[in-house]
């Protein structure tokens, strides 16, 4: 057998009658890369010469080259490894059971999904992309929002409804009391630290951006109130669902829509006068009357002040009503 120099360029040369008869007798049992050397020919010429010449590997050959091919892969997963799999598959992490296995976290999920037909489960999945959202770990760690993201995210929001689900979850999660532990730290990361917001007061905007959000609603009373007053003068109209009418920080219940600088306020029992009782034992129904309508007075508006306890005398209330709009009583300031 003649040896030629490896790999020497004979691109486009014909194959000698020497060449041809080392192809015939070693073709079959040999390597295409062995003969590419032996030949000084690629791999590719050799194949299509022996193609050519109507040369085929032998079957012993293929048999080799089979198990050859077959040590480059994983053994077989065996029936322990599978039962391994269909247990802890599903809630632990595939370069987990990889180490365990002693196999790669593809070979692991390649099988796993493909051939067992398994699944991550979601508790898995939810837990896994918490941990990976924490702190520094988080994508976004570290790099402020630009004010066009913000603006972006805020209008995809408007609009959504959420799932009776996910608004289920929201009020479990806003029902489920604070630890002892948890108030203490709260408590202590505050102390001797003043409120952000004392001495403050939010703006017309952010009012009105705040009603919007919240989709503020009249109460059972707050209706009540406002067919009553509809009955006795349609000069008056309820500024809650608007909320285009604020004063000096504070939204209205009724406004004068005749031009008159008149406001009436329904006071609920409860937040107006029996909460702030229990902090000032000196705090009256008439202080909470003047105070607001000082308040508004400021501004040139006469006030009148109409208790939730009092809708259990609608008579009562007509009359006051009347008597306000003609400017005969209760405190025009």
């Amino acid at each position: 057998m003649v040896s030629y120099h490896p790999w020497v360029s004979l691109k486009r040369v014909p194959f000698t009658s020497e060449q041809i008869s080392v192809l015939k007798e070693n073709y079959s049992n040999t390597l295409n890369i062995e003969l590419a050397k032996i030949l000084g020919r690629s791999p590719a010429v050799v194949q299509e010469k022996a193609i050519a010449l109507g040369l085929k590997k032998s079957p012993e050959y293929r048999s080799k080259k089979s198990s050859m091919n077959s040590k480059k892969r994983h053994d077989a997963y065996t029936p322990k490894e599978d039962a391994y799999l269909i247990q802890y598959y599903p809630t632990m992490k595939n370069s987990e059971i990889a180490k365990i296995l002693d196999r790669s976290p593809s070979s692991i999920m390649i099988h796993a999904t493909r051939t067992l037909k398994l699944r991550k489960s979601k508790e898995a999945i939810s837990k896994w992309a918490s941990e990976n959202n924490k702190g520094e770990k988080h994508h976004q760690f570290g790099k402020p929002l630009s004010l066009e993201t913000r603006l972006k995210i805020s209008e995809a929001g408007k609009g959504r409804k959420l799932s009776p689900e996910m608004a289920e979850k929201l009020r479990q999660a806003c029902r489920k009391p604070r630890s002892e532990e948890t108030k203490r730290r709260l408590s202590e990361s505050h102390r001797g630290k003043p409120s952000w917001n004392k001495g403050k007061r939010l703006s017309e905007t952010h009012l009105r951006r705040w009603l919007a959000s919240n989709r503020i609603r009249p109460n059972k009373q707050e209706i009540e109130l406002d067919r009553t007053i509809q009955e006795v003068t349609p000069n008056f109209r309820m500024n809650l669902q608007a909320g285009d009418f604020v004063i000096g920080g504070k939204i209205p219940d009724w406004v004068a829509c005749d031009g008159q600088k008149k406001i009436i306020e329904l006071f609920g029992d409860f937040w107006h006068f029996e909460k702030i009782l229990r902090k000032d034992p000196n705090w009256t129904r008439e202080k909470a009357e003047k105070l607001r309508k000082d308040h508004y007075s400021n501004f040139g508006f006469s006030t009148l002040i109409i208790w939730e306890s009092e809708l259990s005398n609608l008579d009562s209330v007509i009359r006051k009503i009347s008597d306000f709009e003609r400017g005969v009583s209760y405190g025009l300031a």
